[in-house]
């Protein structure tokens, strides 16, 4: 399944099932090529830990300070 979060129009998510209930989620940033990759039972909680792994990226927190100082 490829997904895209309304909070991270960049980032399209990329859910497969491994094994018998053991999931790979893959973040994509397609600006920059950037990636993530989790693995875990719960596919929701793996997608809410790359979503917060993204937010605290300090490539994320250069380019948010970047927008907001050019506004």
């Amino acid at each position: 399944m490829q997904d895209c979060h309304p909070d991270d129009v960049d980032w399209t998510y990329s859910i497969t099932e491994v094994s018998a209930n053991v999931y790979m989620v893959r973040a994509f940033d397609r600006r920059s090529g950037r990636s993530i990759e989790m693995t875990g039972a719960d596919p929701d909680v793996l997608v809410a830990e790359c979503r917060r792994d993204i937010r605290e990226s300090p490539m994320d927190r250069e380019s948010d300070r970047s927008a907001t100082s050019n506004n």
